[in-house]
């Protein structure tokens, strides 16, 4: 940010966090911006939030949700391997993800209610966020 004389450097002796998210954090502060209010940091937050364990009625199913950079990942107690989810939209209240099935575009909905409960929409049935 040369405009407004803001530089940073970061040295770390760690591995498995990426120093480019404490350099943007770090550049937010010193430009007095909350760091949740840019985008890079809320769209993590939000990825963070739909990651977890989803059960469906009775939790007959049980669908894992991890969180790959950009991406998720859904694996669940019925299938082996792992499905990808590519986001379309990542909002406050509703996100949406797309994967490919037998050449066909099939959609997956997230959507946190006001009192932070997380739902999800895969495959035609409805999983509560459990853990």
């Amino acid at each position: 940010m040369p405009d407004a004389g803001v530089k940073v450097s970061v040295l770390s002796n760690t591995t498995g966090f990426p120093m480019s998210e404490i350099a943007h954090y770090g550049i937010a502060l010193a430009l007095d911006a909350d760091p949740e209010r840019i985008h890079y940091f809320r769209r993590n937050r939000i990825l963070r939030q739909l990651q977890g364990r989803y059960g469906s009625f009775m939790n007959r199913i049980v669908d894992e949700i991890t969180v790959h950079g950009d991406l998720l990942e859904l694996r669940n107690n019925f299938v082996e391997g792992s499905v990808i989810l590519v986001p379309e939209t990542i909002d406050e209240n509703h996100s949406s993800f797309y994967t490919m099935n037998n050449g066909r575009r099939t959609i997956s909905e997230f959507f946190i209610r006001q009192d932070g409960r997380v739902e999800l929409i895969h495959g035609g049935v409805r999983f509560r966020k459990i853990a």
